[in-house]
């Protein structure tokens, strides 16, 4: 028994196929095929919906870390400089430099979070500029003394011995990169009793 059949092209509405027969006994397999077919073109297009659906929410997720982390570091600024400002009028005290300790770090993460949203977004662009390496460790390395002055971690001692490196670089991003590398040296210092995080510039 003899039997033709010619399909058709592939087109931009999925598979369109086209088909001939010369017997009766192969119009239920054809009609299975096609049904086939038209499955597989409908999923296709419930998949390509889903796909758009899923970037469209992801923009939305986006655009909300953006304002939220804005949002965020907006009020932190005003109690880091009112903070100082008490600090200068009453002189140096714990309390007022766990306020403007605990602010920093809140506008620290408020950053990281932007940071991380440019990155997935693919818009995150250096600032580079000239300075001296030195002033920005002398600013971290103050801080996390006070934060260790704050918890009573007195088993910890930092070094610094200062020397003068200009870089050309993100200073922000090049100081979170330091400040995060200190942060875990001084969590993770449970191997000796008494600690030492000690930096020599070379």
């Amino acid at each position: 028994m003899s039997k033709s059949w010619t399909a058709g092209a592939i087109g931009d509405e999925g598979i369109n196929p086209s088909f001939h027969t010369s017997t009766n006994g192969e119009q239920s397999k054809d009609t299975n095929l096609e049904s086939m077919v038209k499955n597989l073109n409908e999923s296709n297009y419930q998949l390509l919906q889903t796909v758009e659906e899923l970037k469209a929410e992801n923009l939305k997720l986006q655009l909300f870390i953006n304002i939220a982390a804005h949002e965020l570091r907006t009020p932190i600024m005003p109690i880091i400089g009112y903070s100082e400002i008490l600090q200068e009028d009453i002189g140096e005290r714990k309390e007022i430099k766990g306020i403007i300790y605990n602010a920093k770090r809140l506008d620290q993460l408020a950053g990281n979070i932007l940071e991380g949203a440019k990155i997935e977004n693919h818009t995150l662009q250096l600032d580079k500029e000239q300075f001296n390496l030195k002033d920005v460790l002398f600013d971290i390395i103050q801080d996390y003394e006070d934060q260790i002055v704050l918890k009573g971690k007195r088993d910890i001692e930092l070094r610094y011995e200062p020397k003068d490196i200009f870089l050309v670089a993100d200073k922000v991003r090049l100081g979170r990169v330091i400040s995060n590398l200190l942060s875990n040296a001084i969590v993770h210092h449970k191997w000796r009793n008494h600690n030492r995080c000690h930096r020599n510039q070379t």
